[in-house]
């Protein structure tokens, strides 16, 4: 059994707090100010509740990483964003470091040729999953502030599986 929390760093919570209360206090002076009515700002009312309503989906669902390994199975979330590896299915495993271009960004992200990344900013060592799902080639990075200690684990379910 292995279990990890990883919180985004705080730069990051903060920036989004940040936009979120941008919004709000911009819409504030807009009624403050009497201008409201008409078809130009049910635009507006519009795209600040879509703007507002993802920025809290962001800060609620992809500031903590939860990676853990359990019979059989190797889970990485970001909150009720989730995916599950069936261990016995992994074609290779190594430990490694994030590579931005590779997978297209941070966070949860599609990089080309199947490549996925469940990364936090900042976390720079992770674990590389390779296997085959629903008749495709998948390379995962997912970040780990205990890299070794969670391929281990990992190597120990392959093992217990292949005797």
């Amino acid at each position: 059994m292995y279990a990890e929390k990883i919180d985004a760093p705080n730069w990051l919570k903060w920036t989004l707090l940040l936009g979120l209360v941008m919004i709000i206090s911009t819409m504030g002076a807009r009624i403050g100010s009497g201008n409201i009515g008409g078809t130009e700002d049910s635009v507006v009312w519009i795209a600040a509740l879509v703007s507002g309503t993802a920025l809290l989906f962001v800060y609620w669902n992809f500031l903590t990483l939860e990676v853990t390994v359990t019979d059989g199975n190797f889970t990485f979330a970001y909150g009720l964003v989730r995916h599950t590896v069936v261990i016995s299915e992994i074609e290779s495993l190594e430990t490694g470091v994030y590579q931005w271009a590779r997978y297209g960004g941070w966070g949860y992200s599609r990089g080309p040729a199947g490549r996925r990344a469940w990364n936090i900013p900042g976390i720079k060592a992770g674990v590389i999953v390779v296997l085959e799902e629903s008749g495709k080639r998948r390379e995962y990075f997912i970040s780990s502030r205990h890299p070794l200690e969670l391929e281990k684990v990992i190597r120990m379910g392959i093992t217990k599986h292949n005797q």
